[in-house]
């Protein structure tokens, strides 16, 4: 799998199935939601099974605040670090 995703490609179609800071899901996996059948978002977790990354492939009908698609926020500790993170801060892996 690459860059360490030992917990594999999971597929969810309701948000709240995504994993939160203090409801982690499966370690070292990349989940992927669908929203009406399109990729919407990919979460990235660490091997706590907590989000590290967002990737997002939408702009949220908002395209002020989110002129870039897909855009990216980074999580640490769980807790979001920044609503947006310049592409050339997030590793090539998730890009």
């Amino acid at each position: 799998m690459g860059f360490g995703l030992s917990g594999g490609v999971i597929r969810v179609t309701e948000e709240s199935k995504l994993p939160k800071p203090k409801e982690p899901g499966v370690a070292n996996a990349r989940y992927e939601y669908y929203k009406k059948g399109v990729l919407d978002k990919v979460r990235y977790t660490d091997a706590s099974g907590k989000p590290t990354w967002d990737k997002h492939y939408t702009d949220h009908g908002n395209s002020k605040l989110h002129p870039e698609v897909p855009h990216y926020q980074k999580w640490s500790d769980g807790r979001l670090q920044t609503k947006k993170t310049p592409v050339e801060q997030v590793p090539e892996y998730i890009r």
